[in-house]
């Protein structure tokens, strides 16, 4: 889901049309509400979002994804913090060893920022090869749906 959220996130803030589309119904598998797909869809409103509606690991990892694709306006501390949040997770589910957090931890934020980094790539590749003729089209919106399963990691 966490991944997810941050696709969805990139399509949005790069205007990319057929990659919302597609990874709407991937989140919506995953756990994502329609509720939470509207924070995620809102660019225009500042992140965090009002509280209960997103994880904090959700809602860091929303920051940093626009941190990361807008103007590239990332700071050590919000990489630090999304570590944090990453950490806190880990010793919530209790399936890592403490002697093995510090590598997982750096494990996920490892694939948290190739995730971010290659999707902006996907997602300008989509804008400007008119994948599907929506380049120029707005981002759909989140419309009521029921969802498939809930998430059991967030």
């Amino acid at each position: 889901m966490l991944i997810e959220s941050q696709i969805l996130r990139i399509a949005a803030l790069n205007n990319a049309a057929f990659e919302w589309i597609q990874h709407e119904k991937i989140g919506r598998t995953e756990g994502l509400t329609t509720g939470q797909l509207y924070i995620i869809r809102d660019v225009d409103t500042p992140l965090p979002p009002l509280g209960g509606m997103l994880s904090p690991l959700q809602a860091i990892a929303l920051e940093f994804t626009d941190a990361v694709t807008r103007n590239l306006n990332f700071t050590i501390d919000l990489g630090e913090r999304y570590k944090a949040e990453l950490r806190k997770w880990l010793k919530e589910r209790g399936d890592v060893p403490s002697n093995n957090m510090d590598t997982k931890v750096e494990d996920l934020y490892v694939e948290a920022s190739m995730v971010v980094s290659a999707y902006n790539m996907v997602s300008r590749f989509l804008v400007s090869t008119d994948v599907n003729r929506l380049t120029g089209s707005e981002v759909p919106w989140p419309v009521q749906r029921t969802n498939v399963r809930p998430c059991p990691w967030f």
